[in-house]
């Protein structure tokens, strides 16, 4: 695995559980066109699957193999956002998430959640997530 970068700032969260709702469709729909809560790019992946999980981090296992065995990591990097632009599905290009978001964001749907916005502490971790909660629901 190459080097994993990691961030100095501390990732703090304080959650109000009784401030949260769950998310009308005209909300979602609002939030895919002009953003929703802060994410301006915000893609409505609420119902989401454990197959859908499985998918996604074998695309991104296989995404970060690349990343690691490349002589040229810019470049390869490059060349997997291009073949990314080129799909024809969502999965094709992990549903325009970032590789390592895209298998938490789906696990976090097939979990029952509305993911919005995920943070890690490394580009790993968020993948790890997904890994994670696949096994514990008794996915490969």
């Amino acid at each position: 695995m190459a080097h994993e970068r990691t961030y100095p700032q501390p990732i703090i969260r304080i959650l109000d559980p009784d401030a949260l709702g769950v998310l009308s469709e005209e909300d979602a729909d609002h939030g895919e066109e002009d953003g929703l809560e802060g994410k301006h790019q915000y893609r409505d992946l609420r119902g989401m699957g454990w197959p859908d999980v499985e998918v996604a981090l074998s695309q991104e296992a296989g995404l970060f193999d690349r990343l690691a065995a490349a002589a040229d990591l810019d470049k390869e990097a490059e060349l997997i956002e291009d073949e990314r632009g080129a799909a024809d599905f969502p999965d094709e290009d992990l549903w325009g998430l970032d590789v390592g978001v895209t298998s938490a964001t789906l696990a976090l749907s097939a979990l029952g959640a509305t993911p919005a916005r995920l943070y890690g502490r490394t580009d790993f971790d968020l993948y790890r997530f997904a890994q994670v909660a696949l096994l514990r629901h008794g996915g490969q």
